[in-house]
């Protein structure tokens, strides 16, 4: 398995830079670029591997993040429950006008272990004073958020992946464009140089 990914990994690191380099060698009539050399299978094999090396840290991040995530899902829902509410006023809006953007806001009133309690939440505008809703509450009886549904958990890690294959393969894309121009260019005022030191001095000994 080993030989086969290695063999595998020569082949990928010798074709990679070629059409680019191809494609220059042909533009400038530059022999130095029929090929890369061995420099260039170095560079193209480090960044394979760090890429590959980045793929396996994205895809523990993201299952850890799945993992905090169902953790923290059965946390709430064993900490929190629901309870019936009676709205002691009409819905209001904070901003006139705002309604599709700000959610109308409501006091309700409920009982948490024999006691009274007031709360704030937010409501439909359609509903009135004296209209039965369902709050969620924590162990000390206080108005909290719904327990993390697995929806969240499970878009939360897809999200967590897709950003960390996007930022990996942005990463990989920039850095192989700016080093073969680097190289591309660097070859090019080497041959520049040969053909002004050919024009100046002839051809060399044994050339």
């Amino acid at each position: 398995m080993g030989r086969r990914m290695g063999s595998l990994l020569e082949r990928v690191v010798d074709r990679w830079p070629a059409p680019g380099w191809l494609r220059e060698a042909r533009r400038c009539q530059n022999p130095l670029l029929v090929r890369p050399g061995r420099r260039e299978r170095v560079v193209a094999g480090l960044g394979l591997v760090a890429l590959a090396f980045g793929f396996v840290i994205a895809a523990l991040l993201t299952c850890q993040v799945y993992a905090d995530g169902y953790t923290v899902e059965g946390e709430q829902a064993g900490q929190r429950s629901a309870i019936s509410a009676t709205l002691a006023s009409d819905p209001a809006i904070p901003l006139a006008g705002s309604e599709w953007v700000v959610p109308a806001l409501a006091t309700v009133s409920y009982q948490w272990q024999g006691a009274a309690r007031n709360g704030i939440i937010p409501v439909s505008s359609k509903l009135k004073a004296g209209d039965r809703v369902s709050v969620w509450v924590d162990p000390a009886g206080m108005i909290t958020q719904e327990p993390r549904r697995h929806t969240q958990t499970v878009l939360d890690t897809l999200a967590t992946g897709a950003m960390g294959v996007c930022a990996l393969l942005v990463a990989g894309c920039l850095g192989a464009a700016v080093y073969r121009t680097w190289s591309m260019r660097r070859r090019c005022a080497q041959w520049e140089a040969e053909w002004l030191d050919f024009a100046t001095h002839g051809p060399a000994p044994g050339r």
